[in-house]
């Protein structure tokens, strides 16, 4: 029977990482489920790599899944910058927290120690500080239109004025 390896969600809005076995990636998540579990990403181990799935079913190869460290590292465009793939995350898992009932700013200083690129910790860090100063989310992350599109802040906003409760 595969062994995967495993990141969710606790009910208290920590992150648990650990390892289980299951007949298939679905049983998986249904086991993470069955223990309170949100799950943010699932590896299953095939021949020594980690075949990582996120929730979403979007299936990635890595070796870093499998605890094998990579023998080199590429990286590509501005390392200061923030990336659609690393607001996407960001939009994901602050999503998944707050659906959990974490508040807005301890899922902040979730995302902000989660953060693998300098550049996400610092700005999440920032979105945070500002949050905890009284300012709204939409407001702060306003501040920072080179990371946060108009678009993404008006949605932000709308969900703000909707309705959508954001305690600290």
């Amino acid at each position: 029977m595969p062994v995967f390896q495993y990141r969710a969600l606790q009910g208290d809005g920590t992150v648990a990482e650990g390892q289980l076995e299951a007949g298939g990636r679905q049983e998986a998540f249904r086991q993470m489920e069955g223990r309170g579990l949100k799950p943010i990403s699932l590896a299953e181990d095939r021949n020594g790599k980690a075949h990582k799935v996120e929730p979403n079913g979007k299936a990635q190869t890595s070796e870093k899944a499998a605890g094998s460290p990579a023998s080199f590292k590429l990286s590509l465009g501005n390392p200061n910058k923030i990336s659609g793939r690393m607001l996407e995350n960001f939009t994901r898992l602050l999503s998944s927290l707050l659906a959990a009932g974490v508040p807005l700013s301890r899922a902040l200083v979730i995302l902000t120690k989660e953060a693998s690129a300098p550049a996400a910790k610092a700005k999440w860090k920032e979105i945070h500080d500002l949050v905890v100063d009284g300012m709204s989310l939409a407001d702060a992350m306003g501040k920072s239109p080179d990371t946060f599109p108009r678009v993404y802040v008006a949605m932000v906003e709308a969900g703000e004025t909707g309705g959508f409760s954001m305690s600290c």
